[in-house]
């Protein structure tokens, strides 16, 4: 579908939105089962073998857990969660 703004044809692609779709669905399962640790790793102490949740958003955290996530029903990850 091609659309018009100020006399410049733009191609309107439906598989950009319907991806974008997705990837806002999974981010919003991610925060649904991880609350505020959603993309933040956990760290632990060799000397003391203990840990704490880092402050940082981690891209390979999230990463894992949106491919985990991925194409599943928000509704099914709330209720899970």
């Amino acid at each position: 579908m091609r659309m018009s703004w100020a006399g410049t044809y733009i191609e309107f692609r439906p598989a950009c939105s319907e991806k974008r779709m997705k990837g806002r669905q999974t981010m919003q399962s991610a925060y649904a089962a991880f609350g505020d640790k959603a993309a933040r790793l956990y760290e632990v102490s060799s000397r003391t073998n203990r840990g704490s949740w880092d402050t940082k958003f981690a891209v390979t955290a999230f990463d894992i857990q949106a491919s985990a996530l991925m194409n599943q029903p928000p509704a099914k990850v709330q209720k899970a969660a």
